[in-house]
């Protein structure tokens, strides 16, 4: 049985969504089901969408980022925070 992931994207640049959501459109078990280039942006996201998973950018900075995930718990969302060094 196929489990399916919705995907949401958080991420400083639009051109890095839209690489992140062109290469998850290859995958079948996965959906973008919307995206934000702000911190605020992604938390409405979240709790409009409710997706699966968030991809957060590292380059919104530690400490923001860290206070982001301690909402994101209480709404059941899983994260993954990436970024480049």
């Amino acid at each position: 049985m196929m489990v399916f992931k919705t995907i949401g994207i958080c991420d400083t640049q639009p051109v890095t969504i839209e690489g992140l959501r062109s290469l998850l459109r290859s995958c079948n078990d996965m959906q973008v089901v919307g995206s934000a280039t702000s911190l605020y942006g992604g938390l409405e996201l979240v709790k409009n969408h409710t997706p699966s998973v968030v991809i957060i950018d590292k380059a919104f900075g530690l400490p923001a980022v860290m206070d982001w995930l301690a909402n994101l718990r209480m709404l059941g969302t899983f994260s993954v925070v990436w970024g480049f060094r």
